[in-house]
Protein backbone atom coordinates (compact mmCIF):
# COMPACT_ATOMS: atom_id res chain seq x y z
CA UNK A 1 0.00 0.00 0.00
CA UNK A 2 2.61 2.08 0.69
CA UNK A 3 4.16 2.21 -2.53
CA UNK A 4 0.33 2.58 -3.93
CA UNK A 5 0.34 6.04 -2.43
CA UNK A 6 3.97 7.15 -3.63
CA UNK A 7 2.91 7.34 -6.96
CA UNK A 8 0.38 9.87 -6.22
CA UNK A 9 3.84 11.86 -5.11
CA UNK A 10 5.81 11.87 -8.45
CA UNK A 11 4.92 14.45 -10.93
CA UNK A 12 2.62 12.80 -13.07
CA UNK A 13 0.95 11.70 -9.86
CA UNK A 14 0.02 15.12 -8.89
CA UNK A 15 -1.17 16.06 -11.97
CA UNK A 16 -3.54 13.13 -11.65
CA UNK A 17 -4.70 13.79 -8.82
CA UNK A 18 -5.38 17.72 -9.28
CA UNK A 19 -7.05 16.62 -12.93
CA UNK A 20 -9.37 13.82 -10.31
CA UNK A 21 -10.19 16.57 -7.79
CA UNK A 22 -11.33 19.00 -9.83
CA UNK A 23 -13.85 16.36 -12.24
CA UNK A 24 -14.81 15.11 -8.75
CA UNK A 25 -15.75 18.89 -7.36
CA UNK A 26 -17.39 19.66 -10.50
CA UNK A 27 -19.11 16.43 -10.63
CA UNK A 28 -17.54 15.63 -14.44
CA UNK A 29 -17.24 11.99 -15.10
CA UNK A 30 -13.32 9.44 -15.25
CA UNK A 31 -14.13 7.25 -17.89
CA UNK A 32 -11.99 9.11 -20.43
CA UNK A 33 -8.78 9.48 -18.26
CA UNK A 34 -5.86 6.63 -19.20
CA UNK A 35 -6.35 4.89 -15.54
CA UNK A 36 -5.38 1.08 -15.12
CA UNK A 37 -7.67 -1.31 -13.79
CA UNK A 38 -7.34 -4.14 -11.09
CA UNK A 39 -10.39 -6.91 -10.21
CA UNK A 40 -12.51 -4.85 -13.53
CA UNK A 41 -12.35 -1.42 -11.00
CA UNK A 42 -10.53 1.84 -12.16
CA UNK A 43 -7.03 2.09 -9.96
CA UNK A 44 -7.21 4.94 -7.58
CA UNK A 45 -5.72 2.99 -4.84
CA UNK A 46 -4.01 5.29 -2.06
CA UNK A 47 -5.58 8.20 -3.81
CA UNK A 48 -4.81 11.43 -1.54
CA UNK A 49 -7.65 14.16 -1.16
CA UNK A 50 -5.84 17.63 -1.28
CA UNK A 51 -6.12 19.39 1.90
CA UNK A 52 -7.98 21.20 3.99
CA UNK A 53 -11.18 19.70 2.58
CA UNK A 54 -12.08 18.36 -0.34
CA UNK A 55 -15.98 18.84 -1.86
CA UNK A 56 -17.32 16.56 -4.85
CA UNK A 57 -20.50 17.65 -6.06
CA UNK A 58 -23.00 15.46 -8.03
CA UNK A 59 -20.11 13.35 -8.66
CA UNK A 60 -20.64 9.44 -10.08
CA UNK A 61 -18.10 7.21 -8.95
CA UNK A 62 -18.71 3.41 -10.23
CA UNK A 63 -16.38 0.33 -10.54
CA UNK A 64 -13.30 2.59 -8.68
CA UNK A 65 -10.89 0.64 -6.30
CA UNK A 66 -9.88 3.37 -3.80
CA UNK A 67 -8.45 0.96 -0.92
CA UNK A 68 -6.07 2.46 1.34
CA UNK A 69 -7.04 6.09 -0.19
CA UNK A 70 -6.65 9.20 2.03
CA UNK A 71 -9.71 10.65 2.29
CA UNK A 72 -10.07 12.43 5.16
CA UNK A 73 -12.81 14.98 5.96
CA UNK A 74 -14.33 14.96 2.31
CA UNK A 75 -17.82 16.39 1.46
CA UNK A 76 -20.37 14.51 -0.61
CA UNK A 77 -23.22 16.37 -2.12
CA UNK A 78 -25.82 14.09 -4.31
CA UNK A 79 -23.62 12.02 -5.27
CA UNK A 80 -23.18 8.37 -6.06
CA UNK A 81 -21.47 5.87 -5.34
CA UNK A 82 -21.31 2.49 -6.99
CA UNK A 83 -18.94 -1.01 -6.85
CA UNK A 84 -16.01 1.75 -5.21
CA UNK A 85 -14.12 -0.49 -3.22
CA UNK A 86 -13.18 1.70 0.02
CA UNK A 87 -11.65 -1.00 2.08
CA UNK A 88 -8.77 0.33 4.22
CA UNK A 89 -9.30 4.02 3.15
CA UNK A 90 -9.22 6.63 5.90
CA UNK A 91 -12.68 8.15 5.41
CA UNK A 92 -12.74 10.49 8.84
CA UNK A 93 -14.77 13.01 9.14
CA UNK A 94 -16.85 12.58 6.37
CA UNK A 95 -19.83 14.40 5.35
CA UNK A 96 -22.42 12.95 2.80
CA UNK A 97 -25.92 14.77 1.72
CA UNK A 98 -28.20 13.79 -0.76
CA UNK A 99 -26.38 11.14 -1.31
CA UNK A 100 -26.50 6.88 -2.81
CA UNK A 101 -23.66 4.34 -1.81
CA UNK A 102 -24.54 0.76 -3.46
CA UNK A 103 -22.23 -2.71 -3.70
CA UNK A 104 -19.55 -0.96 -1.88
CA UNK A 105 -17.14 -1.95 0.65
CA UNK A 106 -15.80 0.10 3.57
CA UNK A 107 -14.79 -3.23 4.80
CA UNK A 108 -11.80 -1.94 7.51
CA UNK A 109 -11.82 1.74 6.66
CA UNK A 110 -11.32 4.60 9.17
CA UNK A 111 -15.06 6.52 9.49
CA UNK A 112 -14.54 7.94 12.84
CA UNK A 113 -16.39 11.11 13.45
CA UNK A 114 -18.11 11.31 10.03
CA UNK A 115 -21.80 12.01 9.49
CA UNK A 116 -23.67 9.38 7.44
CA UNK A 117 -27.32 10.25 7.73
CA UNK A 118 -27.54 14.02 7.30
CA UNK A 119 -31.29 15.09 6.29
CA UNK A 120 -31.32 18.06 3.54
CA UNK A 121 -33.93 18.89 1.56
CA UNK A 122 -36.31 16.67 1.83
CA UNK A 123 -33.77 13.22 1.46
CA UNK A 124 -31.52 11.07 3.65
CA UNK A 125 -28.87 9.43 2.32
CA UNK A 126 -29.45 5.76 1.39
CA UNK A 127 -26.74 2.59 1.36
CA UNK A 128 -27.61 -0.34 -0.35
CA UNK A 129 -25.82 -3.67 -0.18
CA UNK A 130 -23.01 -2.07 1.70
CA UNK A 131 -20.39 -3.74 3.75
CA UNK A 132 -18.81 -1.84 6.71
CA UNK A 133 -17.19 -4.82 8.58
CA UNK A 134 -14.68 -4.18 10.86
CA UNK A 135 -14.73 -0.47 9.82
CA UNK A 136 -14.49 2.24 12.79
CA UNK A 137 -17.49 4.34 13.06
CA UNK A 138 -16.86 5.51 16.35
CA UNK A 139 -19.17 8.31 17.27
CA UNK A 140 -20.91 8.41 13.83
CA UNK A 141 -23.55 10.43 13.21
CA UNK A 142 -26.53 8.73 11.63
CA UNK A 143 -29.41 10.87 11.56
CA UNK A 144 -31.85 9.95 8.84
CA UNK A 145 -30.19 7.67 6.89
CA UNK A 146 -31.61 4.31 4.95
CA UNK A 147 -29.43 0.91 5.02
CA UNK A 148 -30.85 -1.67 3.32
CA UNK A 149 -28.71 -4.94 3.36
CA UNK A 150 -25.43 -3.47 4.94
CA UNK A 151 -23.44 -5.74 6.57
CA UNK A 152 -21.62 -3.74 9.71
CA UNK A 153 -20.15 -7.21 11.03
CA UNK A 154 -17.90 -6.74 13.72
CA UNK A 155 -17.73 -2.67 13.00
CA UNK A 156 -16.44 -0.46 15.80
CA UNK A 157 -19.80 1.11 16.48
CA UNK A 158 -18.92 2.78 20.03
CA UNK A 159 -21.48 5.68 20.40
CA UNK A 160 -23.35 5.66 17.44
CA UNK A 161 -26.80 7.00 17.51
CA UNK A 162 -28.64 5.42 14.59
CA UNK A 163 -31.61 7.98 15.08
CA UNK A 164 -34.47 7.92 12.36
CA UNK A 165 -31.96 5.81 10.61
CA UNK A 166 -34.10 2.66 8.99
CA UNK A 167 -32.12 -0.41 8.74
CA UNK A 168 -33.73 -3.04 6.26
CA UNK A 169 -32.25 -6.46 6.45
CA UNK A 170 -28.85 -5.62 8.15
CA UNK A 171 -26.38 -7.51 10.18
CA UNK A 172 -24.36 -6.69 13.11
CA UNK A 173 -22.21 -8.62 14.96
CA UNK A 174 -19.31 -8.55 17.84
CA UNK A 175 -19.15 -6.25 20.53
CA UNK A 176 -21.99 -3.39 20.46
CA UNK A 177 -20.74 -0.42 22.93
CA UNK A 178 -23.32 2.48 23.78
CA UNK A 179 -25.08 1.78 20.63
CA UNK A 180 -28.47 3.77 20.12
CA UNK A 181 -31.67 1.94 18.20
CA UNK A 182 -34.01 4.46 17.54
CA UNK A 183 -37.91 3.44 16.13
CA UNK A 184 -39.69 6.52 17.40
CA UNK A 185 -40.60 9.27 14.44
CA UNK A 186 -38.82 11.99 15.98
CA UNK A 187 -38.61 14.95 13.14
CA UNK A 188 -35.56 15.26 10.90
CA UNK A 189 -39.04 16.21 8.22
CA UNK A 190 -38.75 12.69 7.37
CA UNK A 191 -42.25 11.55 6.35
CA UNK A 192 -42.17 7.93 6.91
CA UNK A 193 -41.15 5.34 9.80
CA UNK A 194 -37.63 4.42 10.69
CA UNK A 195 -38.15 0.69 10.99
CA UNK A 196 -35.70 -2.17 12.28
CA UNK A 197 -36.96 -5.12 9.76
CA UNK A 198 -35.05 -8.18 9.42
CA UNK A 199 -32.56 -7.21 11.21
CA UNK A 200 -29.72 -9.66 12.21
CA UNK A 201 -28.44 -9.17 15.40
CA UNK A 202 -27.96 -12.69 17.14
CA UNK A 203 -23.99 -12.29 16.56
CA UNK A 204 -23.90 -9.36 18.44
CA UNK A 205 -22.35 -8.52 22.34
CA UNK A 206 -24.41 -5.70 23.90
CA UNK A 207 -22.87 -3.58 26.27
CA UNK A 208 -24.78 -0.05 27.04
CA UNK A 209 -27.05 0.04 24.50
CA UNK A 210 -30.70 0.29 23.83
CA UNK A 211 -33.63 0.24 21.58
CA UNK A 212 -36.00 2.98 22.02
CA UNK A 213 -39.31 2.48 20.64
CA UNK A 214 -37.87 -0.45 18.52
CA UNK A 215 -40.23 -3.39 17.24
CA UNK A 216 -38.79 -6.35 17.27
CA UNK A 217 -41.24 -8.66 15.66
CA UNK A 218 -38.62 -9.54 12.58
CA UNK A 219 -35.12 -8.56 14.98
CA UNK A 220 -32.88 -11.63 15.88
CA UNK A 221 -31.57 -11.22 18.79
CA UNK A 222 -28.54 -12.79 20.53
CA UNK A 223 -29.25 -15.73 22.38
CA UNK A 224 -28.17 -14.26 25.54
CA UNK A 225 -29.30 -15.39 28.94
CA UNK A 226 -28.84 -12.06 30.32
CA UNK A 227 -31.19 -10.27 27.90
CA UNK A 228 -34.94 -9.56 29.70
CA UNK A 229 -37.28 -8.83 27.23
CA UNK A 230 -40.53 -6.60 28.59
CA UNK A 231 -43.42 -6.63 26.73
CA UNK A 232 -46.26 -5.89 29.64
CA UNK A 233 -46.35 -2.98 31.29
CA UNK A 234 -48.51 -4.49 34.08
CA UNK A 235 -45.45 -7.02 35.03
CA UNK A 236 -43.06 -3.53 35.46
CA UNK A 237 -45.77 -2.43 37.94
CA UNK A 238 -46.03 -5.74 39.52
CA UNK A 239 -42.28 -5.80 40.47
CA UNK A 240 -42.05 -2.53 41.33
CA UNK A 241 -44.29 -3.44 44.19
CA UNK A 242 -42.48 -6.41 44.74
CA UNK A 243 -39.43 -4.68 45.10
CA UNK A 244 -38.01 -3.88 49.21
CA UNK A 245 -36.48 -1.36 50.81
CA UNK A 246 -33.51 -3.79 51.20
CA UNK A 247 -32.95 -3.91 47.46
CA UNK A 248 -31.95 -0.92 47.32
CA UNK A 249 -32.91 1.96 44.54
CA UNK A 250 -31.03 0.95 41.48
CA UNK A 251 -33.70 -1.77 40.91
CA UNK A 252 -36.65 0.47 40.91
CA UNK A 253 -34.63 2.99 38.58
CA UNK A 254 -34.21 0.53 36.06
CA UNK A 255 -37.58 -0.98 36.40
CA UNK A 256 -38.74 2.88 35.87
CA UNK A 257 -36.60 3.08 33.08
CA UNK A 258 -38.42 -0.28 31.17
CA UNK A 259 -41.46 1.12 31.54
CA UNK A 260 -40.40 4.29 30.28
CA UNK A 261 -39.62 1.79 27.24
CA UNK A 262 -42.66 0.40 26.95
CA UNK A 263 -44.48 3.76 26.82
CA UNK A 264 -42.11 4.60 23.62
CA UNK A 265 -43.05 1.25 22.05
CA UNK A 266 -43.85 -2.25 22.19
CA UNK A 267 -41.25 -3.88 24.38
CA UNK A 268 -38.58 -3.00 26.40
CA UNK A 269 -34.97 -4.82 26.59
CA UNK A 270 -32.75 -4.79 29.03
CA UNK A 271 -29.02 -6.33 29.91
CA UNK A 272 -28.53 -7.57 33.11
CA UNK A 273 -24.78 -6.54 32.60
CA UNK A 274 -25.49 -3.10 32.12
CA UNK A 275 -26.88 -3.20 35.63
CA UNK A 276 -24.64 -5.96 37.76
CA UNK A 277 -25.36 -4.57 41.12
CA UNK A 278 -29.20 -4.45 40.87
CA UNK A 279 -29.63 -7.29 38.51
CA UNK A 280 -30.46 -9.96 40.50
CA UNK A 281 -33.41 -7.94 41.89
CA UNK A 282 -34.79 -6.58 39.41
CA UNK A 283 -34.94 -10.37 37.26
CA UNK A 284 -36.36 -11.92 41.17
CA UNK A 285 -38.84 -8.88 41.11
CA UNK A 286 -40.21 -9.78 37.82
CA UNK A 287 -40.23 -13.11 37.85
CA UNK A 288 -42.59 -12.77 40.90
CA UNK A 289 -45.08 -10.74 39.01
CA UNK A 290 -44.88 -13.19 36.28
CA UNK A 291 -42.34 -12.41 34.06
CA UNK A 292 -40.91 -15.49 32.20
CA UNK A 293 -37.56 -15.40 29.34
CA UNK A 294 -38.09 -16.11 26.23
CA UNK A 295 -41.64 -15.30 26.18
CA UNK A 296 -41.44 -12.05 23.83
CA UNK A 297 -42.28 -12.27 20.25
CA UNK A 298 -38.80 -12.03 18.52
CA UNK A 299 -37.15 -14.48 15.98
CA UNK A 300 -34.52 -16.35 18.20
CA UNK A 301 -30.95 -16.56 17.33
CA UNK A 302 -30.44 -20.04 15.72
Amino acid sequence: MRALRQRWSTPDGRLLQREIQSRLAAGAGLDDLDLAEVDGKRDLRGFPAAPPVSQWRGAHLAAIDLSGASLAGVRLFDCTLESVRLDRAVCHDWRLWGSTVADTTFTGAALRGSSLGAWREGRGNRYERVSFVRADLTAAGSSAATYTDCDFSFARLDRVNFWQSSLVRCTFAGPLRDVVFDGRHLGEDKPDANPMTEVDLSGAEFDGCEFRGTPFTTVRLPADPDLMMITDVGQVDGALAALSAADGTLPRTILLHARKLLGLGSAALLNARDFPAGASAVRAALTAAGWRPGGQAVIPAD
